[in-house]
């Protein structure tokens, strides 16, 4: 295939995560509220109320509405002027979440500290269980390969909804022109020399692991059309945007279909000057299942899994806590009301996305991802790019998940990576310095607003060190479906990774778990034993 370079440095958008520069702490009488993702200067106009299993409350909006708004009657807060406006407090309801929470709205926004005694007085109802924030999550920028490779149209075709093959084995090396120049990610240490970082894919495809019969939920900004993916589940996903302003929708509402319209942002934010799309989704999912020896562009982890694009990011990479956890339920096989029920529901879950502060069991998140796990689907989670403790951050804090931190090509923790006690292992992420094998490369798109020509880019964060862990994931489960074994637990799987994750050639400067994802050793595991 013929490649035409195009040089730009622009910045890629990698983990999604908000960053609040301190961190809010709850006393010892107040553990109900969540206040660990609260900036010190930041506006809240979203809460998330959890109540007791079986009291009134739980089962009725109207009953649940009236105590809250007894809460405020006589309370400073509901006084003109107390939260910097004229006009009293008021607080609506406006649906209920699929953890089991409900999702109530000021008629303003607060403060920080107005938002902290709101939340107080609402947790000192007995029932109440947890309150917390609707938080807002954003894209983290990180830089990206300065080249985008681009193919001959005549090598796209027609740009369909792509059906992968589901017959003979994958070869190694595969047909796929780029894979040798740019896919160290994929390579074992053997391929070229030690150290590496690569996860050593040939001994699982030999092995007949593919992918094949599995379906990996990439929650993300969606998917866009691209002949080097399986793009037939599009569809069949999700948007769970609601407001139109970061869905770039005219109205507000959530829709059918996964699909990428677009991160761009014309308008300048605190975190950046958003202006041009990402595609961060379709580049997870080719690190996932892009497809392989089919003579063109690069391949996947598991060609023959199957995505189910799950939109919960939109225009500036903007998204909220409630979207999100909505879109975990469904991607699992729950019910979100006023959203038909997912007629794919995944076996495993890619989450490269989070927020500031601990994960609890009755936080959304933690809700969320207990779900996910305790119906079967193993939930996969990047930790982050803030060269910082895991344990701050969930959901990579949450209870069960695998958590991923990021290595470079020589096996030694990316520089950018997350650590601590929690994480599980490691995984390709790159270390973006200006060498090709700086970047996991991938399916990618070339519009600066919506989709427009498919490309392959190079990106580096532990946003695409988690796919990798997704895919392999995919393998596991597909030799095990092939061979006819029960498929494994996501407890299962998480020991069967971390015990075949290959020792780190040096011993990293921070905590990044067992070692690096090893895919031919976890398929062998599960086939030998």
């Amino acid at each position: 295939m013929q490649l035409s370079i195009s040089l730009a440095n622009k910045l890629a958008l990698t983990m999604a995560l908000v960053l609040p520069t301190a961190q809010a702490t709850t006393t010892s009488g107040m553990t109900k509220v969540n206040l660990a993702s609260l900036a010190p200067h930041g506006h809240y106009s979203r809460f998330i109320v959890s109540y007791r299993n079986g009291s009134a409350e739980e089962s009725s909006p109207m009953l649940a509405m009236a105590h809250l708004r007894m809460t405020l009657a006589g309370d400073d807060l509901n006084k003109p002027g107390a939260t910097n406006k004229s006009q009293p407090l008021k607080l609506v309801y406006l649906r209920h979440l699929a953890i089991g929470a409900d999702l109530v709205s000021a008629s303003h926004p607060l403060s920080t500290n107005a938002a902290t005694t709101l939340m107080r007085h609402i947790a000192a109802d007995p029932d109440v269980t947890y309150v917390e924030p609707d938080t807002p999550i954003y894209l983290l920028p990180v830089a990206h390969a300065p080249a985008v490779m681009l193919a001959q149209p005549s090598s796209f075709g027609k740009l369909g909804n792509t059906r992968v093959a589901t017959t003979s084995l994958i070869p190694y090396p595969p047909k796929d022109p780029m894979f040798a120049k740019y896919q160290w990610n994929l390579t074992s240490p053997q391929d070229r020399g030690s150290p590496q970082g690569g996860i050593d894919v040939e001994k699982a495809w030999s092995a007949g692991a593919d992918g094949h019969g599995i379906v990996v939920a990439v929650v993300d900004t969606g998917i866009t059309r691209h002949p080097d993916l399986d793009t037939s589940l599009a569809n069949d996903g999700y948007d769970f945007i609601i407001d139109h302003k970061i869905s770039g929708r005219k109205v507000d509402g959530r829709v059918p279909g996964g699909w990428d319209t677009g991160d761009w942002s014309g308008v300048p934010t605190k975190r950046k000057d958003f202006y041009v799309s990402d595609w961060h989704g379709t580049q997870v999912a080719g690190i996932v299942a892009e497809l392989a020896n089919n003579g063109i562009g690069l391949a996947g982890v598991a060609p023959k899994a199957r995505v189910l694009p799950v939109r919960v990011l939109g225009r500036g990479g903007d998204s909220s806590l409630s979207y999100v956890t909505d879109a975990i339920v469904w991607a699992a096989g729950g019910h979100v009301d006023g959203v038909p029920d997912n007629r794919h529901p995944a076996q495993v879950i890619n989450l490269s996305l989070g927020i500031h502060g601990r994960c609890s069991p009755e936080s959304g998140f933690g809700k969320a991802t207990a779900y996910a796990i305790r119906h079967g689907v193993t939930v996969v989670v990047a930790v982050a790019d803030s060269n910082d403790d895991s344990k701050n951050f969930t959901p990579d804090s949450c209870s069960g998940v695998i958590a991923v931190a990021a290595n470079d090509v020589n096996g030694t923790r990316a520089p950018y990576s997350n650590y601590g006690r929690n994480v599980t292992l490691s995984a390709p992420g790159g270390s973006g310095n200006d060498r090709d094998d700086g970047f996991v490369w991938s399916t990618n798109n070339s519009g600066e607003t919506g989709p427009e020509r498919p490309t392959y880019n190079g990106m580096c964060g532990t946003s695409f060190a988690a796919p990798h862990v997704s895919g392999v994931v995919a393998l596991i489960l597909s030799a095990e479906k092939a061979a006819g074994k029960p498929l494994s637990t996501p407890a299962q799987i998480k020991t069967i990774l971390t015990e075949t994750a290959r020792p780190f050639p040096v011993k990293p400067d921070k905590p990044i778990g067992a070692g690096i994802l090893d895919a031919g050793a976890a398929v062998e595991k599960v086939l030998t034993h």
